[in-house]
């Protein structure tokens, strides 16, 4: 029995069409038992935070109680209970994942309850001590820098090290650093000493020097970050190391990212010392327009226990 090509190019259409179609439909039903599983988790979260738990601990709870990833249940036990959340929650790939993530944020939203990167993040200002090592580059940052601040106060170091640990020692509030090398380059050395003493970049500015030719970043860092004061227009950075052995692959967390609408603004290899540990990590600066970074930062807060946030900050371009 003969069959033309004509044929077969006809049934091959068709079954790719009922493939596509099949696809199509089990996608549309994904999304939908994620979104109402978010509204499960809606009003979980709102549980714990009236028991005044912070809503960073909240979503993690959703994640430490009950081993969120086994089979899952029934769909109609999402919507009320904390068990059926779990439960369902289960399952759910990277993708899913930040899909949740997005879905949950955007309920809280909806619900009239604000988020910012303060309601996951550690962000206030716990003093106005600054430490430094005094250069005329380090000078002009600092007169940037203490703008922010209503009576700030200066310490000097003898070294930019020595301006890190009394921060990280509690004998400082803030230290002021080279952060980038003209060029864009980062200042490897003093980035690893940040991740290494767990602070964070709460600010950066460009530095030009007397001449105006010197065109670097000083970076201000602290114990925790600032709150942003976000305008119209504002362009707000997020960093996050990811260990090299993490169970979340770059690929994965860049693939989140832009699920959410941030871009990559910048990216590199880092080793550093934790706990007489050496750890390789990759470092990502992600540029959000708006308030894109919060699902991501909340996917990164319930779903990835090894990663880090070492900056947050706005407008350095």
């Amino acid at each position: 029995m003969e069959v033309s090509f004509a044929g077969q190019n006809r049934i091959t259409n068709d079954n790719l069409k009922k493939l596509t179609e099949v696809s199509s439909s089990i996608y549309e039903e994904r999304i939908c038992e994620i979104a109402i599983l978010a509204q499960g988790a809606l009003r979980y979260v709102k549980q714990l935070m009236d028991s005044d738990m912070s809503f960073a601990d909240a979503i993690t709870a959703i994640r430490e109680e009950g081993e969120l990833f086994s089979d899952v249940s029934d769909i109609d036990a999402a919507q009320s209970t904390k068990e059926g959340v779990l439960a369902f929650a289960r399952e759910l790939s990277y993708h899913d994942k930040i899909l949740f993530s997005q879905f949950l944020c955007d309920a809280f939203r909806g619900s009239g309850i604000p988020l910012d990167e303060s309601d996951l993040l550690p962000a206030d200002k716990v003093g106005e001590r600054f430490t430094y090592a005094r250069n005329v580059l380090s000078d002009e940052a600092y007169d940037v820098f203490s703008q922010e601040f209503d009576d700030p106060r200066i310490v000097y170091a003898d070294s930019t090290k020595q301006a890190l640990r009394s921060v990280a020692d509690g004998e400082c509030d803030y230290c002021i650093v080279p952060f980038e090398e003209k060029g864009g380059a980062r200042v490897l050395g003093i980035y690893a000493m940040i991740a290494s003493l767990d602070l964070k970049v709460a600010s950066v500015t460009p530095v030009f020097g007397p001449d105006g030719d010197a065109d670097v970043k000083y970076a201000l860092v602290g114990r925790e970050f600032l709150r942003l004061e976000k305008q119209e227009g504002d362009d707000v950075y997020l960093e996050v190391l990811i260990p090299s052995d993490s169970a979340v692959s770059v690929s994965e967390l860049l693939a989140a990212a832009e699920r959410v609408g941030l871009s990559v603004h910048r990216i590199g290899g880092l080793e550093y010392e934790s706990d007489s540990d050496r750890i390789s990590a990759v470092y990502i600066a992600f540029k959000s327009l708006g308030d894109e970074d919060i699902p991501l930062i909340a996917f990164l807060e319930m779903f990835v226990d090894d990663y880090s946030a070492i900056g947050l900050y706005k407008n350095i371009e």
